[in-house]
């Protein structure tokens, strides 16, 4: 699909008044509850905060190592595991590819991965949990999980699988690159390496799409290795312990290097989860709960804020410092605009009948490679008028598709066709306007049967609720059916009245 226009960069950083008055909610329950101490409970657990009271870190927060990144003190590692396991233990998540053998919870351990699980078993669950949790949050990874799990209980049956099963399954997911690698991952576990998993990060990272958070949290959750695992959160959490400023990029190195510090020798597993816990559920990118935290003893960032409210600083003024100056606010690049022209073509035996929907597979490489969507073309030079898109998806279709469009008039025969409405998806670098048509034909078998190629697919009406479809097509296909129940409510409506009239 061509690409339209050049891509402008935006900054990030929330409104000026949004943020301040989120600095003056924030200073508000710091005022109102002193710093945390030594043995406080938080959600239920006794957190072991640093006994010298106070800010815990807030005297030390400029100190720095030699290389300029703030290192942490013997003192700070040890607290920071005591109190953030602890946390973790009373107040983790459970989540059906998760386990904690230390949990304090009760009466729903049935939810969480079985304890008795074989390590490779375990290495296999949390591989395919942790590439469906990037970029995607916990409660829409969690269905798409139990169901890749019922359909592929074991590698070896993930390897067998094709990659057009693969992607139907994970259709509305997202990033569907993610499932590829999967598929390719264990094609090379189980063909090379016998159908087992290394049991090292630096080991894991030479299977084809595991990279270095990945083979960290496997490595380290599934077989007890010393790994930090650094993702977003975890950049989070230690970029406001130790007050780290600077592009979060050019810090990876030293985000490592931290996190390696305060990795729990005894449990890296646990508390690799526990930071990543900490940051979705706590340590949030805004308004984060910082009278919630249990490490906030030990956070740098908390520090200089309680620092500026007791010298009688306000919180509202535009150089208050605030926890959520870490990290670092980033450029990035806006999305770029495409618009788009989509027709949802059903072919139906007569008028009246069921029908199918056409279907047709998107090219190996590029924007969601090999998956299933309705006829689609790209608009260029700003005209999205009717007939100008209707001009262009017939060209497409007579001339791309091979469908019976391109057949003699008296075997098939256009019963309807018209718009449904516009919508918009966003992509991570795409806003896409989609202009959406419904075209309904008659077509006989001799129509069918001409319209069977590679790359086309006919799936019947009854089906498209269970097929593998991208949101993106999901979102079509409801403005069409909406219009279609419309126009059902409509007709019955003037039947009606006509035999009222009678």
């Amino acid at each position: 699909m061509p690409i339209a226009g050049k891509p402008t960069r935006a900054r990030t950083s929330a409104p000026k008044a949004k943020t301040a008055a989120a600095g003056i909610a924030v200073a508000d329950r710091l005022r109102a509850s002193p710093p945390r101490r030594r043995g406080e409970r938080i959600c239920g657990i006794r957190s072991e905060a640093s006994a010298s009271g106070g800010d815990g870190a807030a005297g030390d927060w400029r100190a720095s190592a030699g290389d300029g990144a703030p290192a942490f003190s013997e003192e700070d590692r040890a607290q920071v595991r005591a109190s953030l396991l602890s946390w973790y233990d009373g107040c983790h998540r459970q989540l059906p590819w998760r386990r904690n053998l230390h949990s304090k919870l009760e009466g729903t351990r049935g939810e969480a991965a079985s304890a008795d699980l074989d390590p490779q078993a375990f290495a296999y669950m949390v591989w395919v949990s942790e590439v469906m949790l990037q970029q995607t949050q916990v409660v829409n990874v969690v269905k798409y999980f139990k169901r890749w799990m019922e359909k592929w209980p074991t590698l070896e049956a993930l390897a067998a699988a094709s990659l057009e099963e693969v992607n139907e399954l994970w259709a509305g997911l997202g990033y569907y690159r993610r499932a590829a690698f999967l598929l390719k991952g264990a094609k090379h576990l189980v063909d090379e390496l016998g159908g087992a998993f290394p049991e090292t990060a630096n080991e894991l990272k030479r299977i084809p799409g595991i990279g270095p958070y990945t083979s960290a949290a496997v490595a380290s959750i599934a077989f007890g290795e010393c790994a930090a695992a650094v993702d977003g959160n975890v950049i989070r959490v230690v970029s406001r312990l130790r007050a780290l400023s600077g592009d979060p990029k050019k810090l990876t190195a030293t985000h490592a290097v931290l996190a390696g510090e305060l990795l729990d020798k005894q449990r890296p597993g646990d508390f690799n989860q526990a930071m990543m816990e900490l940051g979705a559920t706590i340590c949030k990118p805004t308004n984060p709960l910082c009278d919630s935290c249990p490490v906030s003893a030990q956070c740098s960032a908390l520090a200089r804020v309680r620092s500026h409210l007791a010298g009688g600083g306000r919180p509202d003024k535009p150089n208050a410092p605030r926890v959520t100056d870490f990290p670092s606010a980033t450029e990035k690049l806006a999305k770029r605009e495409e618009v788009v022209a989509m027709c949802v073509l059903k072919m139906v035996p007569r008028e009246g009948q069921r029908g199918r929907y056409m279907l047709l597979k998107r090219p190996a490489s590029g924007l969601l490679a090999g998956l299933w969507e309705f006829p689609t073309i790209p608009i260029e030079g700003g005209d999205t008028t009717c007939t100008h898109r209707q001009s262009k998806m017939d060209e497409y279709l007579q001339a791309g598709c091979g469908t019976p469009l391109g057949k003699p008039p008296k075997k098939l025969k256009v019963l309807r066709r018209h718009d449904v409405g516009t919508a918009v998806h966003l992509f991570s670098h795409i806003r896409m306007t989609m202009h959406v048509e419904m075209l309904v034909v008659e077509g006989g078998q001799e129509a069918a049967e001409a319209a069977e190629k590679a790359g086309v697919r006919w799936v019947a009406e009854g089906e498209m609720g269970s097929f593998g479809l991208t949101t993106m097509v999901r979102k079509a296909f409801k403005l069409a059916e909406d219009r279609k129940r419309e126009g059902t409510d409509m007709m019955q409506y003037l039947k009606g009245n006509k035999r009222q009239a009678r």
